[in-house]
């Protein structure tokens, strides 16, 4: 079934298609990633898909990066498919999903997603 979410875009990069659900197998996020159209440089930041219960008080948040390279050229704005899989103790009590854009490298070194 699907869950609510919110996204929050980066000065440099943009949150598209996302969409977050529970299935028989827990609850996920995915969606796609992509360049700021006056965006050519190097990107360094990752994304932080946050598990929110009803009170909106925060119950996970998985750090992942995308899957591949967003492209630096003019003529390619490909985008990049990103998902975060949340711990299946946190599902049942989710309510919604935010998903933001963080500058930076992963905080964290056993990053899941």
């Amino acid at each position: 079934r699907p869950v609510p979410i919110e996204t929050i875009d980066g000065q440099r990069l943009q949150l598209r298609s996302v969409s977050a659900e529970h299935d028989a197998s827990g609850l996920h996020a995915s969606g796609w990633v992509r360049r700021d159209p006056n965006n050519y440089g190097l990107v360094r930041a990752h994304l932080h898909a946050i598990a929110l219960d009803a009170n909106g008080q925060e119950l996970q948040t998985v750090e992942i990066r995308w899957q591949g390279n967003l492209p630096t050229g003019v003529r390619s704005r490909r985008p990049a498919l990103f998902r975060a899989d949340f711990d299946p103790a946190v599902a049942a009590s989710t309510s919604s999903v935010r998903v933001s854009i963080q500058d930076g490298p992963l905080h964290t070194t056993a990053a899941r997603g």
